[in-house]
């Protein structure tokens, strides 16, 4: 939104599934394999799949790597939640709240209707293409 990209509901119904076939993909490999290989497999496979493909919807090799880097790191961190199995329900609840608050504090001198409203004028808004 804030590069004024216009990204089709298909689009992220795609990125979406791919996130679900990561645990397709890791449930069938570690019938055949150790859970750590089965998950860099999986993970490795599709952090790929999706950098190349936001490449492409994001336009540009650096904005795909860019989203690439970070569906890596987002299974890195459940990786490692997984291994902390007691510690895991805390570490993860922080873990989003530090997010939750890095986004929070990123996005507060944004003013969203402007933007909305200059993306609409520009023709490249969600309520684009209807009447």
């Amino acid at each position: 939104m804030l590069r004024r990209l216009r990204v089709h509901p298909i689009q992220y119904l795609l990125v979406g599934a791919a996130l679900a076939a990561f645990f397709l993909l890791l449930v069938s490999i570690s019938e055949h394999a150790p859970f750590a290989v089965a998950y860099f497999t999986a993970a490795s496979a599709c952090t790929v799949l999706l950098a190349f493909y936001g490449s492409f919807v994001l336009h540009g090799l650096r904005a795909g790597a860019v989203f690439g880097a970070g569906v890596a790191a987002l299974y890195g961190v459940l990786y490692a939640l997984l291994q902390l199995e007691q510690t895991a329900l805390l570490l993860g609840s922080v873990l989003l709240f530090g997010v939750l608050a890095a986004l929070m504090v990123a996005t507060r001198r944004i003013d969203w209707y402007a933007l909305m409203a200059r993306m609409r004028a520009d023709g490249g808004g969600p309520a684009a293409g209807t009447a």
